[in-house]
C-alpha cells in the first residue's frame, strides 16, 4: 500500500487541485491538517475533502490541524467572545470564503459566526470530527508533532498533536516509527535556508516536516519568495518514493 501525503493547504484550492491530479486513487490520500485560513478558498478545500471522503471512504484520510480546531472552537464555544484574533485579515479569509465578500462586509462579527453555524453545519461537523493522527505499519502522520516523553505517544494531547513545535522536532528522543508532520514551515527548520520550502529531515531521518508554506509570500532584500505545497508518495513502511512540489 502507498500513501500520498500533503499538509497545510491553507485555502489554496488551486494548488490542491493540481496536487490531486497526481494522486493515484489506488493509493491512500492523507491530508495532515490546516485545510483552512490564509488562502482565499478555504470552503472549496473543505468541500473537496468532504467529497473525496464520501467517494473513496478509507482511501482518503483527513487529519485535524490547529486551524481547524480554532475554527470549530470559535463556533462551538461562544464564538462572539473567544479567539478575537480570528478577526484579523489572515484568519478572516476563511469567513469571507464561507460567507462571500459582500455579506461578510455587512455582517457584525457575531452575525458572521451565526451565519456559518446556520448555513454550514455539515462543514463544521466534518472539521470537528477529524482525527488527530494516523498510524500506518511503518510511519505516523500528524499535523504538528508527538509527545515523545510519554510511554505511549498515542496519549499525546491535542495541544501537542495540533500545536507542537521545537519540543518535538528538536527532541533527542527517536520515535518508534518515522513521523511525517506539518504545521511548522520547513524553511524555519533549516539553517541558512534562503527560503527553501522543500521537505525537512531530522538528522536521524525519523522526523520529516512537509509544510511548504503553500499560502505564504515572503519579501526580503527586494526579493519575493512564494511557498509551495509539498506532497510525498510514501510506502506503508515510511519509505519516500517520490516528492512533488506545487
Amino acid at each position: 500500500m502507498k500513501y500520498y501525503l500533503m499538509s497545510d493547504i491553507h485555502g489554496r484550492f488551486d494548488k490542491f487541485e493540481k496536487a490531486l491530479e497526481k494522486w493515484n486513487t489506488d493509493d491512500t490520500l492523507l491530508v495532515m491538517g490546516d485545510l483552512i485560513d490564509r488562502g482565499p478558498q478555504s470552503l472549496e478545500v473543505v468541500r473537496k475533502c468532504m467529497e473525496l471522503k464520501k467517494e473513496y471512504g478509507d482511501k482518503v484520510v483527513i487529519l485535524k490541524g490547529n486551524h481547524e480546531e480554532m475554527f470549530c472552537d470559535w463556533f462551538f464555544k461562544t464564538p462572539q467572545e473567544i479567539y478575537s484574533f480570528y478577526y484579523s485579515s489572515t484568519h478572516s479569509e476563511t469567513l469571507r470564503s464561507f460567507i462571500g465578500d459582500k455579506k461578510f462586509k455587512k455582517l457584525s462579527r457575531q452575525n458572521r459566526a451565526m451565519e456559518i453555524v446556520r448555513n454550514f453545519r455539515p462543514e463544521l461537523n466534518f472539521l470537528n470530527s477529524l482525527d488527530g493522527f494516523y498510524e500506518a505499519p511503518g510511519f505516523i502522520a500528524v499535523h504538528a508533532g508527538l509527545d515523545l516523553n510519554l510511554n505511549d505517544w498515542r496519549d499525546s494531547p491535542s495541544s501537542v498533536l495540533l500545536w507542537a513545535r521545537d519540543d518535538f522536532y528538536n527532541s533527542d528522543k527517536v520515535p518508534e516509527k518515522k513521523v511525517f508532520f506539518g504545521h511548522t514551515p520547513t524553511y524555519y527548520l533549516k539553517e541558512k535556508s534562503s527560503f527553501n520550502f522543500s521537505p525537512w529531515f531530522s538528522p536521524d531521518g525519523m522526523k520529516v516536516g512537509i509544510d511548504g508554506a503553500a499560502s505564504m509570500i515572503f519579501e526580503e532584500d527586494g526579493h519575493e519568495y512564494r511557498g509551495q505545497l509539498n506532497t510525498l508518495l510514501v510506502s506503508e513502511n515510511g519509505e519516500i518514493l517520490n516528492t512533488l512540489l506545487f
